[in-house]
């Protein structure tokens, strides 16, 4: 029924088409793949930068200067009251340290009564002199 030739013939049939199966299959390739990447752990709550430490002579009497001694200070001191030096405005008594709520100068600016003339303060002014006061009105 086969012979020889059948049979060779049949071998080199299934030794091409083998060869085309195998040709046309992609072969798997192996993609490295990284990891999963673990969990991190939540971050640790970071403190909030401390703002720089207010000045006295260089960040509140500025704005008292522009504002405030043309009435109070000098050779004007409305209601006794002089806010020309440190020394002057602590006499006057109307800085309470460490309190800015209960600080006669905060009230008066932030309730807008003073100055009576001019401008008003701004409220990064008013902040400045609140957050000295409220860092214990240091003379620096």
């Amino acid at each position: 029924m086969f012979n020889r030739y059948s049979l060779t013939l049949f071998a080199a049939l299934a030794l091409v088409l083998g060869a085309c199966a195998s040709a046309t299959e992609p072969k798997p390739t192996s993609v490295p793949t990284a990891a999963p990447a673990a969990p991190s752990a939540p971050a640790a709550p970071t403190a909030a930068p401390k703002p720089a430490a207010i000045s006295f002579s260089k960040d509140v009497l500025p704005i008292l200067q522009s504002r405030c001694v043309q009435c109070h200070g000098g050779a004007r001191t409305s209601a006794g009251i002089d806010l020309r030096t440190y020394a002057s405005l602590q006499a006057a008594q109307v800085v309470t340290p460490g309190k800015a709520s209960a600080s006669k100068l905060v009230e008066v600016v932030v309730n807008g009564l003073m100055p009576k003339q001019g401008p008003k303060l701004t409220p990064a002014e008013i902040k400045t002199i609140s957050d000295w006061v409220d860092a214990g009105a240091p003379d620096n």
